[in-house]
């Protein structure tokens, strides 16, 4: 026999890297569908604004599974624009650093509830 001891990965210890791999195929996807840098534009700062209102409800439980899930987001979205050739690289990162800080923003001065 090939497996003699047979171990079930513990989901529950692994979930921070589930989570960020699901996000990267996500943000992937999102980069593919997407038709042109515009509209690309237009979705990186909403994902932006996104992020920037959960990490100010999150911000007394902010941890590294969070950084990651968004890192992973961030990165699967890079490399889809690579691939498909829309967009600059660093004007999606800048992008998504200026709606996370309005995302943020705005819910602290409670535009959002």
């Amino acid at each position: 026999m090939m497996f003699k001891n047979k171990k079930a990965i513990k989901w529950l210890d692994a979930w921070g890297e589930v989570g960020t791999s699901i996000f990267l195929v996500i943000g992937l996807l999102v980069s593919l569908i997407v038709d042109s840098a515009v509209v690309s534009y237009i979705v990186i700062l909403l994902s932006g604004i996104m992020v920037g209102r959960l990490y100010h409800k999150r911000r007394h439980r902010f941890g590294v599974v969070f950084v990651l899930v968004t890192a992973g987001y961030i990165v699967g979205y890079l490399i889809g624009n690579l691939v498909t050739g829309r967009g600059y690289w660093l004007v999606i990162l800048v992008l998504f650093f200026i709606g996370t800080y309005l995302g943020n923003y705005l819910h602290k001065k409670r535009y959002f509830k």
